[in-house]
């Protein structure tokens, strides 16, 4: 009777264990397959991240592309007027230091030409004070 009482008890063993390596399998096959928690979620939060830098890379096209809306042409020809404004403003005044200069040498020139006509001499500083040479 022992051994008939052995027999089944290993067969119930076996069926036992069989159960479990079954289950154990099949709990396997679901960890393979299936995607962790984590992984999804940072997939999620990978596509959520590209669409936002997709849409920014569209508003800066887009910015860029309207640059000339914000900044008409008109005040391209404003700016270039400036320039010359100031290029001219940088002559006239260097032609005025050199317009005083020479009428210094003129006025020097004339008084050694007229020393001993001094009248002659105010006269022409005269002028040339007034512009008129």
């Amino acid at each position: 009777m022992n051994k008939i009482w052995c027999k089944r008890e290993e067969k119930a063993i076996d069926r036992v264990k069989a159960s479990f390596a079954h289950e154990l399998a099949s709990l396997r096959r679901q960890l393979q397959t299936n995607n962790k928690y984590d992984n999804v979620m940072s997939k999620q939060e990978i596509n959520r991240l590209k669409g936002q830098l997709k849409k920014s890379y569209k508003e800066n096209r887009e910015g860029f592309d309207n640059r000339q809306k914000r900044n008409p042409p008109e005040i391209e020809i404003i700016k270039e007027t400036m320039k010359l404004k100031e290029e001219t403003n940088k002559y006239k005044k260097r032609f005025l230091e050199e317009n005083v200069i020479l009428k210094d040498a003129l006025t020097k020139i004339e008084k050694n030409q007229f020393k001993d006509n001094s009248e002659k001499a105010l006269f022409m500083e005269g002028v040339s004070w007034a512009g008129f040479l």
